[in-house]
């Protein structure tokens, strides 16, 4: 007999090592969901940077909307086109 298996949450994190999004529904593309795993944060040298040395990390909070994607923390927002690239030193 078959198995039967419910979705009852969907999450993506589309930056690496940030807090994930909770979608009710998601689109699908030949990498995955839409917008999931799609960047992540490098440093000056190019290196990408991760929960593991900046554990704060976590408390970044990604939103996606017209193009844009904003990341919060605490009371500061920084909103960047999909297309930009983001560095923190």
């Amino acid at each position: 007999m078959s198995e039967v298996y419910q979705v009852t949450e969907i999450y993506i994190y589309p930056i690496k090592s940030l807090a994930g999004i909770s979608l009710n529904q998601a689109k699908t593309e030949e990498m995955g969901f839409e917008n999931d795993r799609r960047w992540m944060l490098i440093n000056s040298e190019n290196v990408h940077v991760t929960q593991r040395e900046y554990p704060i990390m976590s408390q970044f909070y990604p939103q996606i909307s017209d193009g844009k994607i904003k990341i919060a923390f605490e009371s500061e927002n920084h909103e960047f086109s999909m297309d930009e690239f983001l560095e923190i030193q």
